[in-house]
């Protein structure tokens, strides 16, 4: 089985170094290594080139594609890549030394079309905890594209992924690849974790990150999260304009409840074990700045399609 491995890269220069020591501590080495910069201002692209020097046995590639979004920069990996199967890996995240040999032997084992593993999420401070509390769960392992190991074949029968998409184009892989009726394993031997920040470790960065990641929400074929958040738009003018008062006090108490505490309470594996009382306060203060992001972006997202 020979394998390529994609790893898209941007402004990483705190921790390709550790990717690059993963990649080589694997008991199975991938036959081609795909790094592929989009656009980066730091000194990711020489730690690279310089790791390429020092390691000539190793079959790493390093591409150099100016200013792109995520998808097309792992599309670009994949067309680039020679061998019949592909991994593709975010910088940033812990590789454990068997992640390509374990994929590889699920593979095999299983006759499945895609292999994914999961991503352990916890955050590295109340803010980062909250956020991740509201998307992936707090102590979670999530089930996840990155890291999957999937035939090139597949990326080509179903056009690659979705372009000019930041996130969202892993949902809406899946989804289309459900359509196509392609057989997807989860491998629990295998998750990742963030060397870091998990999400976002201030307010303002979580904001800035959550809108400008919704704003290609449309684009994601079966998500119908900017259709839920149309809706809770509507919602609240109704109660602003149409609802007595009192009415819209309840409305935004019962919102607090549910998407403060209910929703990443239900997400999360842990019920919040040995955190402190700040992480209780700041979970509805994050609900807002989540939600509000994300309207920002899907509505920004809808008038410039």
């Amino acid at each position: 089985m020979k394998i390529s491995i994609i790893l898209p890269y941007y402004n990483e220069e705190k921790t390709i170094a550790l990717t690059l020591g993963c990649l080589k501590n694997q008991t199975y080495k991938a036959d081609e290594v795909i790094f592929v910069d989009s656009g980066s201002t730091d000194k990711t692209s020489d730690i690279i080139n310089q790791s390429l020097i020092n390691n000539p046995e190793l079959n790493f590639k390093n591409i150099l594609c100016g200013k792109r979004c995520t998808s097309e920069t792992i599309n670009l990996g994949i067309k680039e890549s020679r061998y019949e199967y592909i991994m593709y890996m975010d910088c940033g995240l812990y590789i454990p030394p068997n992640w390509v040999e374990s994929q590889m032997n699920k593979s095999i084992e299983s006759n499945g079309d895609i292999i994914s593993g999961r991503i352990y999420t916890e955050g590295i401070n109340v803010i980062d905890q909250s956020f991740i509390a509201h998307t992936y769960g707090y102590k979670n392992k999530c089930i996840c594209l990155t890291g999957s190991l999937i035939k090139k074949s597949i990326y080509k029968d179903m056009g690659y992924f979705a372009d000019n998409m930041r996130s969202g184009y892993d949902v809406d892989f899946i989804n289309r690849s459900k359509q196509k009726s392609y057989k997807r394993i989860v491998n629990k031997n295998i998750y990742l974790k963030y060397y870091n920040v998990n999400f976002a470790a201030t307010i303002f960065d979580g904001y800035n990150k959550t809108k400008l990641y919704s704003k290609t929400g449309w684009k994601a074929s079966g998500d119908i999260k900017p259709y839920l958040y149309l809706l809770i738009i509507a919602i609240i003018l109704s109660a602003v304009f149409f609802l007595h008062i009192n009415y819209s006090i309840i409305l935004f108490i019962s919102y607090l409840v549910l998407r403060g505490y209910a929703i990443p309470f239900y997400k999360s594996k842990k019920v919040f074990e040995g955190l402190n009382k700040y992480f209780f306060i700041m979970l509805p203060l994050i609900a807002i700045v989540f939600d509000l992001a994300r309207i920002n972006g899907y509505i920004d997202g809808l008038i410039k399609r």
